[in-house]
C-alpha cells in the first residue's frame, strides 16, 4: 500500500516538473523574440547572427530545440549562461550551498 502511494506520487511530481519545464520553455521561446538576435549587439551583419543561432541551436524548428532541451535538462546540461558565458549547471551548484543555508535557517525561525 505504501509504495503504490509512493509510486503515483512519484509519478505525479514527474508529470508537473515536466508540464512547468514545458511551459516556461515555450513562453521564454515565444515571448523573448530571436535569442540570437538578443545576444548580438544591434546592427551585428546577418551572417554572424546565422552562427549565432546554429552555436545556441535555434536554428532548428521550435519542436527540435524542445527535445533537444529535454535531452540536455536529462543529461545535467542546463547550457551556457549568455551573461557570464559560464555553464548554468555550474552557476547554479555554485549558489546552491547559500541557497540550502537560507533554506535550513528559514525552516528553523518559522518552526
Amino acid at each position: 500500500m505504501r509504495w503504490s502511494y509512493l509510486l503515483i506520487r512519484l509519478g505525479q511530481m514527474i508529470l508537473v516538473i515536466l508540464a512547468v519545464v514545458t511551459i516556461v520553455f515555450f513562453v521564454l521561446r515565444l515571448a523573448t523574440g530571436d535569442p540570437a538576435r538578443l545576444a548580438n549587439p544591434p546592427g551585428t551583419p546577418e551572417d554572424i547572427i546565422a552562427q549565432t543561432r546554429e552555436r545556441i541551436g535555434t536554428d532548428v524548428t521550435l519542436g527540435a530545440q524542445y527535445v533537444g532541451y529535454l535531452w540536455d535538462a536529462a543529461r545535467g546540461d542546463l547550457g551556457t549562461s549568455f551573461r557570464g558565458a559560464q555553464s548554468v549547471t555550474d552557476a547554479v551548484f555554485s549558489a546552491l550551498p547559500n541557497t540550502l543555508a537560507l533554506a535550513g535557517i528559514t525552516i528553523v525561525v518559522s518552526a
